[in-house]
């Protein structure tokens, strides 16, 4: 049979290595989702920007389509694309 203090040892001991994996676990997730996030992060305070600053935006769009229309209509409908892909995901949040 075996000593009560040994087996309090042992638990002690894979308590103490199941935290260590957890936290090596997390470093690693961390590391691997950071460039995710940091694109998610600049992506929200450009959303921010861009609703701060409408007349700049629209002055900036309406310029563009004066300077180049063929190439600004031909952007159209992947922004298109964009901004439907963008309502699902809002709307998958909620």
């Amino acid at each position: 049979m075996s000593d009560p203090n040994d087996l309090a040892l042992r638990k002690q001991m894979l308590l103490q290595r199941s935290a260590v994996q957890r936290h090596v676990l997390a470093l690693q997730v961390d590391h691997a989702l950071r460039p995710a996030v940091s694109v998610v992060h600049r992506a929200r305070v450009a959303g921010q920007w861009v609703r701060a600053h409408p007349a700049l935006v629209a002055g900036v769009a309406a310029g563009l389509l004066a300077w180049r229309p063929k190439a600004v209509w031909g952007l159209l409908p992947r922004a298109w694309s964009l901004w439907q892909l963008w309502q699902r995901l809002r709307s998958a949040q909620s």
